[in-house]
């Protein structure tokens, strides 16, 4: 699957706020703006999308959960060799919480 239909099934099920990533392992929440360190922002759900023509094109698409506000919402970040520093931190940082 690609990141548009990971995202476009997760916006689907109500997951339309959407979270950015921020220098020094952040992510910032759509809904209420703060910004919080990715180790205490809960994963929810997780999928993995690798470009058509490009499999190094990597990045996860993961439903998250705000500490502040409570709000869940999609997160889209990259991964493997290609992934930014950023994005890297992030997602290693990430608490798996998934049943």
């Amino acid at each position: 699957m690609t990141v548009s239909e990971i995202v476009a099934r997760y916006e689907e099920q109500g997951y339309v706020m959407s979270f950015g990533v921020e220098p020094d392992r952040h992510l910032r929440c759509g809904a209420c703006n703060t910004a919080s360190d990715a180790s205490g922002v809960p994963v929810e759900a997780m999928a993995r999308a690798e470009g058509p023509s490009d499999p190094a094109d990597m990045a996860i698409v993961a439903i998250v959960r705000c500490p502040w506000c409570s709000v869940s919402g999609v997160l889209v970040a990259g991964f493997g060799p290609l992934a930014s520093g950023e994005d890297a931190d992030v997602v290693a940082a990430l608490p798996d919480q998934r049943e």
